[in-house]
């Protein structure tokens, strides 16, 4: 597994929480699918 990858999982799992916090549910549901996506394409797209 690529570093960014697992720097970006750990952002998505920090912002989560504190969006739960913040009772962002729907925002933070949306932002973490969109980073797991960039972070896939990212890995796959980098020599």
């Amino acid at each position: 597994m690529e570093t960014g990858v697992i720097v970006a999982i750990a952002a998505v799992v920090a912002f989560i929480f504190f969006a739960i916090a913040k009772k962002l549910m729907k925002l933070a549901f949306f932002v973490a699918i969109v980073v797991v996506i960039v972070a896939v394409i990212y890995s796959y797209v980098r020599p």
